[in-house]
């Protein structure tokens, strides 16, 4: 079995050799799954108690508290495991669950670190957070991309249709149920 470190500046310089090992050795970093999910839930928390200057008052209002985030970080990492096996499991994959739950929580935890240099930006310049955002967002997207396509073992364009069509589905879902709620509020009216 290969020793392998939680969590690695790998996953930032050379992230499809951390979800190859990921794909070749499944059940020995479980447990470090389930570290790496406390982990970015307890710093999600932290941050999100962390008083942001661009927000308004019924934004910071708005704002979800250090223990709601807590407690929907690791619900949220859960439902993108879902749907990237839903994906994966579309395009004849060979992703498990715990082979996409260990490398989104790979990613998640990135996320987070990645919003700490973020909140340096908004304090100096608020602007640059927005871009730092977007470029944030789109690497996360693009780490995604390259676990699907290593856990699986499919082309790019394959790991590609297996991130988007989850999404198409997602965003088909909501689609009818905001129709159901405007039909059924005019019934109501």
């Amino acid at each position: 079995m290969v020793k392998y470190e939680l969590f690695t500046k790998d996953l930032i310089v050379r992230p499809a050799r951390v979800f190859r090992d990921i794909a070749r050795h499944p059940d020995a970093y479980f447990k470090g799954a389930l570290v790496l999910l406390v982990v970015n839930a307890l710093l999600s928390a932290i941050i999100t108690t962390i008083p942001l200057p661009v927000l308004t008052g019924s934004q910071k209002d708005a704002a979800p508290s250090g223990l709601q985030t807590f407690l929907l970080a690791p619900l949220f990492v859960l439902i993108q495991t879902a749907f990237v096996l839903l994906g994966s499991k579309i395009f004849k994959g060979r992703a498990t669950f715990k082979k996409v739950f260990y490398a989104l929580t790979h990613i998640s935890l990135l996320t987070v670190v990645l919003f700490i240099p973020g909140l340096l930006i908004i304090f100096f310049v608020p602007i640059l957070y927005l871009v730092f955002g977007i470029l944030s967002i789109l690497w996360v997207i693009l780490l995604m991309i390259i676990a699907i396509k290593e856990i699986n073992e499919f082309s790019v364009w394959r790991a590609i249709g297996a991130f988007v069509v989850p999404l198409l589905i997602l965003i088909g879902i909501l689609v009818v149920i905001v129709l159901l709620v405007v039909i059924l509020a005019g019934f109501l009216v």
